[in-house]
């Protein structure tokens, strides 16, 4: 997932904006100062996929470490 692939200049400022970053310069600046910013973060946590609003505290899961590559097994015994 590339979040900033196919995304438009003023978007690209919107997004820096609302992070307090600068916003002049061209597009391939812009994606560094956000690819700096959000530190290489490019995955949700599973259990957020659909519905992204909510924290992991709101899910019961804010005491949790949840990767990306952990699987979720039902074990039954």
């Amino acid at each position: 997932m590339k979040p900033f692939k196919d995304i438009f200049l003023e978007e690209l400022r919107g997004e820096c904006r609302a992070r307090g970053l600068k916003t002049d310069g061209q597009k391939k600046d812009l994606k560094e100062f956000l690819r700096e910013e959000i530190g290489g973060i490019q995955r949700v946590p599973a259990m957020m996929f659909f519905n992204q609003e909510k924290t992991l505290a709101d899910l019961g899961l804010g005491r949790h470490c949840i990767l990306s590559i952990t699987n979720i097994v039902n074990i039954k015994r």
